[in-house]
């Protein structure tokens, strides 16, 4: 019996397909879990992490409800377009699955401009995860470019700079640590977001900044 039938076999007999976990699964790790607490998540909401469209449909069929979030407001939308992602760490079915999971969860009405108790949505998780895929598609279904989340942060450079908040932008330049996993810039993923901060009239920040570079503009006391 493989997972699918097994899970099929337990739905079937009566299983709470919404059944939301009290705690984290012991797949976290010191790395996942200060970045994404998975508190509250449904069976649906970790599928969507990992773009398993096969059991993300499964679930649907026996009423999942792809709107229930986290105990800290992260939805299966927001997994699914990088909120909690760590290269290497993190599993995904592939980059065309995770891009039709996006899709499937924006046409089931998942709104992607929540924002998590850290203030992120779902553009900051593509943004970190420069998935220029997903960028496109959550502002075409009216993502904001502008949020900032709450500067719940891992960065540790000192000053008023672990306390700044951050838009999306910022998160694909790699200015954003998350958790204890180091920031990874994705210029493409800079460019797309910049160039349609432009498109609506927003004033895009310049390129190739580092966090010394941010804290010129007195955001932070001192970064070495």
């Amino acid at each position: 019996m493989d997972h699918m039938e097994f899970m099929k076999l337990l739905l079937t007999k009566g299983a709470d397909v919404n059944t939301r976990m009290k705690d984290s699964t012991e797949t976290r790790t010191v790395f996942t879990n200060q970045w994404l607490d998975e508190n509250g998540a449904t069976a649906f909401l970790r599928a969507s992490q990992s773009s398993d469209l096969e059991v993300m449909k499964l679930l649907l069929s026996y009423g999942a409800d792809p709107k229930i979030a986290t105990v800290g407001d992260v939805t299966a939308l927001q997994v699914a377009a990088g909120i909690g992602w760590v290269d290497g760490l993190t599993y995904e079915w592939s980059e065309r699955a995770n891009v039709e999971a996006v899709k499937l969860l924006l046409d089931l009405g998942v709104d992607p401009n929540v924002q998590a108790e850290t203030g992120r949505t779902a553009l900051h998780g593509a943004g970190h995860k420069g998935r220029t895929a997903v960028i496109q598609m959550l502002v075409d279904h009216g993502a904001k470019l502008d949020t900032h989340d709450f500067g719940m942060t891992g960065n540790d450079a000192g000053g008023r700079l672990a306390v700044h908040t951050w838009q999306p932008v910022d998160y694909a330049d790699g200015l954003v640590r998350v958790g204890v996993q180091s920031a990874v810039a994705h210029p493409e993923a800079g460019l797309l977001l910049r160039k349609l901060m432009v498109q609506q009239g927003m004033e895009a920040p310049p390129m190739n900044r580092t966090l010394a570079s941010v804290c010129i503009t007195d955001i932070c006391d001192d970064v070495q």
